[in-house]
């Protein structure tokens, strides 16, 4: 082959620049793609008003941190301590967790998680702790 039929294959190869590729390229390679699919993903992240996104945390995750922290040192005092009473603290905090749960999810029309085995361990665990035994 020629060098003319050569560079006729290597224009032919190449595609159009203005066919709208290059802008997305050069859209990530800035960083602008990027940071709006990091916005999406992730809602925690707040944009400033110099451009850049930084995270905040919301009140309510800062209670629910208290109260995870709170139940793990009742949890070990009861069980260290006070075994006897462990099954009334755990009906008394896992009841309404499930109950909430169950609200949350029948609000949003996701009531098919829970049937996941957490929640069935869970309730399991509150029959064998509260249903008498027969031997």
């Amino acid at each position: 082959p020629s060098a003319q039929a050569k560079a006729a294959d290597s224009k032919a190869a190449t595609p159009p620049s203005d066919d709208g590729n290059t802008d997305k390229k050069s859209k990530f390679k800035k960083g602008k793609l990027r940071s709006e699919t990091k916005l999406e993903l992730e809602p925690s992240l707040q944009r400033k008003s110099d451009g850049k996104f930084r995270p905040y945390i919301r009140s309510r995750d800062k209670v629910m941190f208290v109260f995870s922290v709170m139940n793990v040192l009742m949890l070990s005092f009861f069980t260290a301590g006070f075994s006897w009473l462990l099954p009334y603290y755990y009906t008394a905090v896992v009841l309404p967790l499930l109950f909430a749960r169950y609200w949350t999810y029948g609000r949003n029309k996701y009531t098919y998680f829970l049937l996941d085995f957490c929640y069935w361990g869970n309730f399991a665990l509150l029959l064998y702790l509260w249903l008498p035994t027969f031997e």
